[in-house]
């Protein structure tokens, strides 16, 4: 065997084999990304379907109106864990407008991805209200 072709052969294993590490470097970093962006994606859906939950909105001809909450529903569920929302997550929702302020679900502690919406209130005296749903959500390992 020739000095250049060994040469060749050791330069071209060793690039394999940066190649397979690098590749393995990448898939790690790579499942942590995953990870936090499935957590801030279960926080957004959270978010959307707090807003158009049938049981916290108003009703016209039986269908819901998506971002239009009602105080008396909100009312009903204040402080519950289970307002009609199953997720396999730790989830908080958090209403707050009127000058009042409804929470769901149980305190995250330490950080989560939140994702805030505005919707509107309707109060127990007709009047509506704008307010801001603030849904939290971590999902678990």
């Amino acid at each position: 065997m020739e000095p250049a072709e060994f040469i060749l052969k050791i330069v071209i294993i060793l690039s394999f084999c940066f190649g397979v590490l690098g590749m393995i470097v990448q898939s790690s970093q790579f499942d942590g990304i995953v990870q936090t962006q499935d957590s801030e994606r279960t926080a957004i859906d959270l978010a959307h379907a707090a807003a158009a939950m049938p049981c916290l909105t108003e009703k016209v001809a039986g269908e819901s109106r998506a971002g239009l909450l009602l105080e008396s529903e909100l009312d009903k569920y204040q402080g519950s864990y289970d307002a009609c929302i199953v997720l396999s997550s730790e989830w908080s929702v958090t209403v707050s407008g009127g000058g009042k302020t409804w929470t769901m679900g149980k305190a995250i502690t330490g950080s989560a991805p939140s994702r805030s919406l505005p919707v509107a209130i309707r109060l127990n005296d007709g009047t509506v209200v704008p307010g801001t749903l603030t849904a939290k959500a971590r999902r678990f390992a």
